[in-house]
């Protein structure tokens, strides 16, 4: 019967091995297959059954090459479900390329939510975290470098912008990607016009045209940097012979159109930059509302159209308004998700702070265990060498018995020497049960959440911190029970009570500004400057509360 079962249970693993191995081939497929025809990656990666697997990197992996595919695909996913394994497993376990491929992704669904903030923060780390990933993965730190100037774009931070769109063109140049590259030079071209620092300009434009043109599929991208060029630093001439150079079709590109507007309207020629602007709008296409708006305005201002012009204007200002809007919503949310780390932090330390003094107290109990087990063994060893020691001589006996009585007498006089010495004050005692009474009201309320233990709870926190200098007092007794080298290196230094209470409240968590908030006096300025002089801190060095928070871990 065993051996049936042994033989069933290699069988089994077998399989899923087979299986396993079956799976990995088939995204192995897909992931060549990503780049080139996306589509065909996403139906490879539909077919496979992601609870098939059992190692958490075989799922992580599963879940970055499908968030991909999608991507690639342009399905606009906005939650993290799919990407969330990828998340857990490669940010603390994965390679660089695989970090850097996690945050790229997550910076995209980000991007999807409008979430610019968060784009730059989850870029930036993806950024740090491929530094050193291989030539396979570094057209995913460009895509980076690309993600973080939209980013920074759409938060109108234009010198940012331009460096970011300049980082992703020079990667997408040593991997050959002229598209790509065009693009981006063209982002760049417009951040430095923007900026209307024509050397930046200058240099970006050499680079455009360094550019085979014949390797752009879109050949509007070289254009469009021309126009951009000139339309900011060219003189009217200029002007006139690259918009000759361009022929214009329904089909033309929006961002063209709306530049060779802007064209005509630095031309004169405002009927022409009329029909373009209105074929922009009327396409449906998605384009620059603010960039729209500005070239309209210019051109009702040049042909003096004030009856058109008022709408244009409020049309500005609500979108202006909208943009500011999107951004606070942005900040708060940014804020939030902060206090929510701090939170989720806080309850970790608390966590953390729990084992570790439970850890504490099994060593203690240990200790205790083991030295009572010695003292047992050693009075063991004693009586039986008593014992022998009587059978051999009676008289040899009573002389050791007594010698030994005469040990235990002085040894007796030592552990209660040293049980005096180390018994706590009845003060320390005190504050010590009042601490622990106030905890255990804690663990009631948290265990029973009954109101009863809760008002208690409060009740205990209003008493024991309503008059400063007792709880002032207490704390400092606490710390000499808890912390006895950290009160006596501060008695060393010469430190009276009172700063030493004062100092116990930067212990407990306490920083400047809430520690005179709670004393009420407006000179506990001086008394942490006397403090500092005696613990030789200068006042531009640290922080008092940091310093003092370290001694106490150090302690």
């Amino acid at each position: 019967m065993k051996l049936a079962v042994y033989i069933f249970a290699i069988l089994a693993i077998g399989l899923q091995a087979c299986s396993t191995r079956n799976l990995q081939k088939e995204m192995d497929c897909a992931e060549q297959l990503l780049d080139t025809h996306p589509d065909s990656a996403l139906a490879i990666l539909n077919n496979i059954a992601p609870h098939n697997f059992l190692l958490h990197r075989n799922r992580a992996r599963y879940a970055l090459l499908q968030s991909m595919a999608l991507d690639k695909n342009s399905i606009n996913t906005t939650t993290f479900d799919i990407l969330q394994p990828a998340l857990d497993y490669y940010l603390t376990k994965g390679t660089p390329g695989e970090k850097l491929r996690t945050y790229y992704c997550q910076a995209r669904i980000y991007q999807r939510q409008s979430r610019s903030d968060r784009v730059l923060s989850v870029v930036e780390m993806g950024i740090v975290a491929g530094t050193n990933c291989t030539a396979a993965d570094s057209i995913y730190l460009a895509h980076s470098y690309k993600e973080q100037a939209s980013a920074y774009y759409d938060l109108y931070d234009m010198a940012d912008y331009v460096r970011s769109s300049l980082k992703a063109a020079a990667i997408y140049h040593q991997l050959d990607h002229k598209n790509d590259e065009a693009d981006m030079l063209l982002n760049g071209l417009n951040g430095a016009v923007m900026l209307r620092n024509k050397h930046l300009a200058d240099s970006i434009m050499a680079q455009c045209l360094n550019i085979d043109s014949m390797c752009i599929d879109d050949q509007s991208i070289l254009h469009q940097c021309k126009i951009t060029y000139m339309l900011q630093f060219g003189s009217r001439d200029e002007i006139r012979r690259v918009v000759n150079q361009h022929q214009i079709t329904s089909h033309s590109h929006i961002g063209k159109n709306i530049k060779l507007a802007l064209a005509y309207s630095r031309l004169g020629e405002n009927d022409k930059a009329l029909h373009l602007l209105n074929s922009v709008k009327e396409s449906k296409c998605k384009f620059d509302t603010l960039k729209y708006l500005t070239i309209a305005i210019e051109i009702m201002e040049s042909m003096g159209n004030e009856q058109e012009l008022a709408p244009l204007y409020k049309q500005y200002i609500t979108q202006v308004d909208k943009q500011h809007q999107r951004q606070c919503l942005q900040e708060r949310q940014a804020i939030a998700e902060s206090l929510q780390m701090d939170l989720t932090l806080h309850e970790q330390q608390r966590t953390e702070s729990l084992r570790i003094w439970s850890g504490i107290s099994v060593i203690i109990f240990m200790i205790l265990v083991t030295a009572t087990f010695a003292v047992t063994n050693r009075h063991n060893r004693l009586q039986k060498k008593q014992h022998l020691e009587r059978a051999n001589s009676a008289e040899a006996a009573n002389e050791q018995l007594s010698d030994h009585n005469e040990f235990l007498r002085n040894e007796i006089t030592r552990m209660q020497q040293q049980l005096t010495d180390t018994e706590l004050s009845s003060d320390a005692t005190k504050a010590i049960k009042e601490r622990i009474e106030v905890f255990n009201y804690l663990l009631a309320n948290e265990i029973a959440t009954n109101e009863q233990f809760y008002n208690a709870y409060e009740e205990w926190i209003k008493s024991l911190t309503a008059n400063p200098d007792e709880f002032m007092n207490s704390l400092r007794l606490t710390f000499q029970a808890s912390h006895p080298k950290f009160i006596k290196y501060l008695q060393d230094k010469e430190l009276t009570s009172n700063e030493i209470n004062y100092v116990c409240l930067y212990a407990i968590g306490l920083r400047g500004k809430e520690v005179g908030n709670y004393l009420k006096k407006r000179g506990h300025v001086n008394i942490s400057s006397a403090i500092r002089k005696k613990l030789g801190i200068d006042r531009h060095e640290t922080n008092l509360g940091i310093y003092v928070r370290k001694l106490l871990k150090q302690s």
